[in-house]
């Protein structure tokens, strides 16, 4: 989630990851990491959990590679979270997210 910006992955790094500032992105996501600990769930429940209440107009659809990550992703069905879960998700994380899609190179040029 987040190209792995909220599961801390370091593999396979793209460059977009590499231009982040760590004030931008780690304190988010040890953030998002408290508050999922906080509803004894992980970051990627709290995630489809968000979604989920965007509204009826909105299907998230979880890629998984494994049964247990399919598991996992069930669980964030069960996972409530209030109003104020919700405004601490917006507070925390900015609309439009961290930095370039691409790298410079890499961006269309639609001129």
């Amino acid at each position: 989630m987040g190209t792995g910006i909220l599961w801390r992955s370091l593999t396979n790094t793209p460059p977009r990851r590499e231009e982040l500032a760590p004030h931008r992105s780690s304190r988010p996501a040890a953030r998002v990491h408290a508050l999922a600990a906080s509803k004894g769930a992980t970051v990627a429940q709290v995630a489809l959990a968000w979604l989920l209440a965007q509204g009826e107009q909105i299907v998230p659809i979880p890629g998984t590679r494994s049964a247990q990550r399919v598991e996992e992703n069930t669980g964030a069905a069960d996972l409530t979270l209030s109003e104020g879960d919700l405004t601490r998700i917006k507070e925390i994380l900015p609309s439009g997210g961290f930095g370039s899609r691409y790298p410079e190179g890499m961006n269309p040029d639609w001129k």
